[in-house]
Order: C-alpha cells, then structure tokens, then sequence
C-alpha cells in the first residue's frame, strides 16, 4: 500500500509539472486572468469578495480583494447576494509587475493596498496580492519525478554490482535477506569475480 502511494505520488507530481511548464510556456503567449466576485447587500450597503488568479510573463498570482460602499456597483444586479466568474485574456505585455528589489525580479512578490476608492462616497477597498514565478513552481513538482528516476537508476546499479537495492550493502556472501536492512533478496546474487592469478 505505502509503495501505490508513493508511485500514484510520483504521477500526480509528474502531471502538476507538465501543466506547469504548459503554463509557462502560454503565459509569454498570452496572459490570463480568473476573477470569482461575490456581491452581498444589505441596508444600503454593498460589500464584495474579489479572488482573481492571474498568469503571465513566467508568473502567477493570487490577489485578494474586499470592496464596501454604499453605491450599488453595476456588476451587482440584486439587492442580496451574487456571486459570478470571469476569464480575461489579455496581452502580456499588459501584465505588470513590480521590479524594484532583487526579490520581485526573481519573480516573488507581494503587495496591499487599503485606500478609498476615488470620486464614491464611503465607499473604500482594500486588497492582498501575492505571486511567485513558474520556475519554483517547476522546481518544487519536478522534485518527486527526478527523485523517482535517480532512486530507480541507483537500485539498478547495485543490482549489478550484486549489493541491496535498498542500502547498499554487499549481498555475496549473503541469501534470503540483507543482513543490514532486512531486505529480501528476491534476484541471484551475482558471483564476485575472482582475483587474477599472480605470476
């Protein structure tokens, strides 16, 4: 049970790589935006919930949004609640970021903003970003896949040199089970070569 785990582990980190690579690769095509806004009013006043998740340029990011005011805002059709989702596709270039410390150009970041909103009375919008570049992303999923394939190359080669697939450890004069790490052994032995003669 613990060895599916780890391979069905190995194939989901795989999977997260190759659609994180395809992100990359599309976010200096094109840059995409996902917004989920939930309106809610009540008394006169409107409080909303913006969550926008945002690709391009070799980033991607969360930003969080909360808006009040007591102005009913146009994408609020109700007087209660709405909720509504939105893609936006826009040009990569359009897709600013700051650059200013050597953290931001290696594509990390984070900014919040509290303020007023501009020429609506009472009405104020504070916001939450965050973004990190797809290269750590791509990192942190490639870890299980070259981890899979350098653990299997590492066992094949002890194979052959007739040592325990697990720790190493010499298996010649051994049978049944290393006697390090308990492991069976499952595969022959290959016989140690003998020394040449001495002349």
């Amino acid at each position: 049970m613990k060895r599916r785990l780890k391979v069905a582990a190995v194939w989901v980190s795989a999977l997260l790589l190759m659609l994180v690579t395809a992100a990359t690769v599309r976010g200096f095509v094109v840059a995409d935006g996902l917004t989920w806004t939930a309106w809610e009013g009540e008394t006169g006043r409107y409080r909303a919930r913006v969550i926008s998740l945002r690709s391009g340029r070799g980033v991607v990011g969360v930003e969080i949004m909360r808006i009040s005011t007591t102005f009913k805002p146009t994408a609020a059709t109700t007087d209660d609640q709405e909720v509504s989702f939105a893609w936006q596709r826009v040009e990569p270039s359009d897709f600013h970021l700051p650059r200013e410390t050597l953290w931001q150009r290696a594509g990390f970041g984070r900014m919040t903003h509290a303020q007023p909103v501009a020429g609506v009375w009472g009405s104020s919008m504070r916001s939450s970003t965050v973004w990190v570049p797809y290269w750590a992303l791509i990192g942190l999923t490639a870890v299980g896949p070259v981890k899979a394939i350098v653990g299997r190359a590492v066992r094949h080669r002890r194979r052959k040199r007739g040592l325990c697939p697990r720790c190493g450890y010499d298996l010649h004069a051994s049978s049944g089970q290393c006697p390090e790490c308990g492991a069976p052994i499952t595969e022959t032995v290959p016989s140690a070569a003998a020394p040449p003669p001495r002349g």
